[in-house]
């Protein structure tokens, strides 16, 4: 009997040593294969997200763009004397010094500058007078002391230009602009000779007593015209035409240059005055408009309403 029970004992050790090594072995195999079989990447369950993103909350936008609303524009036109509405004659009294007479349709008064000179009208200096005529379009004349000039030809139409003065005796110097066209011509008669110009700078001298011409030419060349005989005369040089004596032509001198000088300078001035002329004009003529208005009849000094303008 007891050794039965010995046997089912050592059995019973049997049975759990046996199912203990089994368990064992799974577990060893469990292991084995769990190492040999790749499992699931390890996945950080936790991101790391800051808590806080700095976000500018106001972005610095200017409320207010600068837009001029209005760009400053001087419409006035700066000029310091008003342009006057009226024009001045293709020829006219500039400045007069001394005694002297404007003959206009047989009435005889002192230039009232600026005054328009025609056709037919004449020219009186005295011994201390001096007239300076102008073309509106440029050129002077300077008509010295003790003069008599005449107008004998005077049409001025845009580019054509012809004028002719008689020189009963006298002075008369003379700065031409170019002519332009061939039908223009400049010339000044005295004593039966004849000076014609085509651009230039001149004068003309005529002692009635002795009856002697002289042409001197200041720049350009101009021509003289005695007897049939036509002859030039060019810068620098003068000529001497008398009654009875053969033409001498020669040098300017000294004294000539001199004059010549200053009659430069007065025609530079009186180019430089001609809006102030104007502007005299224009005065004049809105004077004597409302003169006319008023019932004071027409008032005709060679100037205003003979103008046409």
């Amino acid at each position: 009997m007891g050794k039965k029970i010995a046997m089912v004992a050592l059995f019973c050790v049997g049975l759990l040593f046996s199912g203990f090594v089994g368990t064992m072995t799974r577990v060893s195999a469990d292991e084995s294969k769990a190492a040999s079989t790749p499992g699931p990447k390890p996945t950080n369950t936790r991101t790391h997200t800051p808590t806080k993103t700095f976000t500018p909350t106001k972005t610095h936008t200017p409320t207010k763009t600068y837009t001029p609303t209005r760009t400053p524009t001087d419409t006035r036109t700066p000029t310091g004397t008003p342009t006057p509405k009226v024009q001045l004659p293709p020829l006219y009294v500039a400045k007069v010094d001394g005694e002297a007479y404007l003959v206009h349709k047989g009435d005889k008064k002192k230039p009232d500058v600026p005054q328009k000179v025609e056709k037919d009208d004449e020219i009186i200096t005295g011994k201390d007078g001096t007239v300076y005529l102008q073309f509106k379009d440029g050129g002077t004349m300077e008509i010295g002391p003790s003069s008599d000039i005449q107008i004998k030809d005077l049409d001025i139409h845009g580019t054509d230009f012809k004028a002719k003065f008689s020189m009963l005796f006298g002075k008369l110097r003379t700065i031409i602009h170019k002519l332009e066209t061939s039908s223009s011509s400049f010339e000044v008669e005295a004593g039966g000779v004849v000076t014609g110009v085509r651009g230039t700078t001149f004068e003309v001298d005529y002692d009635k007593e002795k009856d002697v011409h002289t042409t001197k030419t200041y720049d350009g060349t101009v021509f003289t015209r005695a007897n049939g005989k036509e002859e030039d005369v060019h810068k620098g040089f003068s000529l001497v035409v008398g009654h009875g004596i053969a033409p001498a032509l020669g040098p300017l001198g000294a004294g000539d240059i001199a004059d010549f000088v200053a009659f430069l300078d007065a025609s530079d001035k009186l180019e430089a005055a001609k809006q102030i002329l104007l502007k005299k004009l224009e005065e004049r003529l809105i004077n004597e408009a409302l003169h006319q208005i008023l019932g004071g009849g027409k008032k005709d000094h060679g100037i205003g309403l003979q103008f046409g303008f």
